[in-house]
């Protein structure tokens, strides 16, 4: 097998390490630095732990002080290179009450991975190729309520005539964090290689803890900022360079509160933002249309967009929808357009839609008429929840879609050379047991009805 030329090995090993279990790929590791190389990139490359429905417990505690010793230990042995720089993308995705989180957040494993994550060495012999570093941090705490910011546009008392549940979500209070993991976290932020950053259902995170960072790509979910303190550790005043953001519909985000985390100005001059060219904005509530129209006005060389009317629920593997500023938003919408002729770079629109097509006269209105010459391509995307896996169902379902909107609104001129996508994505309720339903028939024949239905000729 030696005499085997390198490519025909490399093939091999790498048809190996996707297919052998963990202590088979340990010994392969053991063979050539090459091997180990290979079999590592594989095995440590991403590292997720739990889900977005992950409770707590001394299991999951354990699992991450495994990871924090594993991590030690390639350090520790002359055996090069260590899995630490194997890591690109690390994913904590977890949820319990606060006594169940605090060990987790208090044990020092966390604070020792972020010191060491995504840290460049003179003495390792490897290093991705890929300059992509991602983070996501998802973190439930269910004995903390977060307060109502929208108090003064949700005040009223009903919306046309009918009472309107408060939505409340858990977070994670940023203060719950000892002194090393806020250390170890703020100095990985400003020292490590990090490119991505997504962090959902944390509060009270001080608005200047990006500054500094190498970060290009940011994703807010549901989190909420407050002022830094004089013990704050992070004394940059560097503004950062994004790309990409993400701001989920029930992010607690200004556009003065964005403007100091990036610039650490209310309101920072335009060439703050002159890398930004994707944006997505989550449309929960009325606020998120006020940033929405500020940050149009400066990001200029934008050449994606996507608006949704979606957000996620507490439990975090969920879709909900907040009637009441769902209402507030649509009340918005119809009040204005919104220009984008000044975006002469963008290319894309996407909006993302709740069920059955009933935003569809708001769709039109936010995309009103005034776009620019360089759109190529609006894509228009619903998500449907069905109780019943039948034909019927889905016939009915598309027949109540009120595509004559879209249509008499593309007619305009300004629209012509426009390609216009429109995704349906379907959702079975989840009492459907996997082993009587077949999804991929299910799929098969919702496709079928619309290619073949007179749907098809407006979906053209």
């Amino acid at each position: 097998m030696s005499n085997l030329p390198v490519e025909i090995m490399d093939e091999i090993m790498t048809t190996a390490v996707s297919t052998l279990l963990p202590p088979s790929l340990s010994s392969i590791a053991l063979v050539a630095v090459r091997y180990r190389i290979l079999v590592n990139k594989s095995r440590f490359s991403s590292i997720s732990l739990g889900s977005k429905a992950q409770d707590v417990d001394e299991q999951y505690c354990k699992r991450l002080n495994s990871l924090a010793d594993l991590i030690k230990g390639g350090f520790s042995v002359k055996i090069k290179p260590p899995v630490a720089s194997f890591i690109v993308s690390f994913s904590l995705y977890v949820r319990g009450d606060t006594n169940n989180l605090r060990p987790l957040l208090h044990n020092g494993s966390l604070a020792y991975i972020f010191g060491v994550l995504f840290r460049q060495s003179p003495d390792t012999p490897y290093s991705p190729r890929s300059k992509f570093r991602r983070v996501s941090l998802d973190i439930l705490n269910w004995d903390y309520r977060m307060p109502n910011f929208d108090s003064d546009t949700s005040s009223e008392a009903s919306i046309n005539g009918e009472e309107q549940e408060e939505q409340e979500e858990t977070f994670l209070n940023f203060s719950l964090a000892d002194s090393a993991l806020t250390v170890s976290f703020v100095d990985f932020l400003l020292n490590s290689q990090i490119t991505h950053l997504h962090i959902s259902h944390i509060h009270n995170i001080p608005l200047n803890f990006l500054l500094g960072s190498k970060l290009h790509h940011l994703s807010l979910g549901d989190v909420s900022f407050s002022e830094p303190d004089e013990s704050d550790i992070n004394r940059s005043t560097r503004g950062i360079t994004l790309h990409s953001v993400v701001i989920g519909g029930m992010a607690w985000v200004s556009f003065e509160i964005f403007g100091r985390l990036i610039s650490n100005e209310p309101f920072p001059p335009p060439s703050s933002f002159n890398t930004m060219t994707k944006l997505t904005l989550g449309l929960g509530s009325p606020r998120q249309m006020e940033i929405l129209k500020e940050l149009l006005t400066v990001t200029v060389h934008l050449e994606d967009l996507c608006l949704n009317f979606v957000s996620t629920s507490s439990n975090g593997n969920k879709t909900t929808y907040m009637p009441r500023s769902i209402i507030e938003v649509v009340f918005l919408v119809q009040k204005e357009c919104i220009d984008y002729t000044h975006l002469s770079q963008l290319r894309t629109i996407e909006i993302q839609t709740f069920d059955c097509g009933a935003s569809f006269p708001f769709v039109t209105k936010l995309l009103g008429r005034r776009i620019p010459p360089s759109l190529s391509t609006i894509k228009i995307s619903n998500n449907e929840l069905h109780e019943s896996d039948s034909l019927s169902m889905i016939s009915r379902s598309l027949q109540l879609y009120p595509f004559d909107i879209l249509d008499n609104h593309f007619e305009h001129s300004g629209f012509r050379n426009i390609t216009m996508v429109i995704f349906f994505s379907v959702r079975i309720n989840d009492r459907y047991n996997p082993i009587t339903f077949d999804a991929d028939a299910y799929r098969k024949e919702y496709y079928s009805y619309v290619a073949n239905n007179e749907l098809a000729e407006i979906l053209r």
